[in-house]
C-alpha cells in the first residue's frame, strides 16, 4: 500500500462501501459536533495520538486537542455550517485511510448563511475496533478564512 496520499493523487484502488462509510462517519461527526456548538464532543472521534495541523500551529494528543475543542466550543458567536463535498477515501496502510474533502464553510448569523471560504482537508482515520477514529487532520487548500 502507498505510504502517502497526495492532495490530488487518484491512482489508488477504491475501498468497499462499508469502509468508505465508516471512514466518512468520523469526518462528518467532527463537523456535526462543531456546527452544533458542541465541539468538545468531537474529542471521542480522535485517537489519543492525533495530530491536527492548523494555520500557524499544530495540536498534538488528547490534552492539546481537548484545549483546542474547548476553545472552539467557547466561541458561541461563531456559528458555522460545513458542507463536505468531493469526499474520497483511500487506503494508505493496513488499518489507516486518507479521507480527502473539499468543504464549503458558511457562517450563520440571524438565520442567514454567509459564505466564508472553501477548504481542502486531508484527514487520516484509523480503524480501532468497529469504528474509525481521526488520527490526523491537515488543511491542503484554503480559499477564504474558513476552518
Amino acid at each position: 500500500m502507498p505510504v502517502s496520499a497526495g492532495p490530488y493523487q487518484t491512482d489508488f484502488p477504491p475501498v468497499d462501501f462499508e469502509t468508505w462509510q465508516l471512514a466518512a462517519e468520523a469526518v462528518y461527526g467532527y463537523h456535526d459536533h462543531v456546527d452544533a456548538g458542541e465541539a468538545l464532543k468531537a474529542l471521542d472521534l480522535f485517537t489519543s495520538d492525533a495530530v491536527v495541523e492548523l494555520p500557524g500551529r499544530t495540536v498534538e494528543g488528547t490534552s492539546q486537542l481537548e484545549d483546542f475543542l474547548t476553545s472552539r466550543q467557547a466561541k458561541t458567536d461563531r456559528v458555522t455550517m460545513h458542507i463536505l463535498n468531493n469526499l474520497r477515501v483511500v487506503q494508505i496502510a493496513d488499518d489507516e485511510y486518507a479521507v480527502k474533502t473539499l468543504t464549503l464553510v458558511y457562517l450563520v448569523k440571524d438565520g442567514a448563511k454567509e459564505f466564508e471560504g472553501l477548504i481542502g482537508v486531508n484527514w487520516h482515520v484509523r480503524k480501532e475496533g468497529d469504528r474509525f477514529l481521526i488520527s490526523r487532520r491537515v488543511r491542503l487548500v484554503k480559499d477564504g478564512d474558513g476552518h
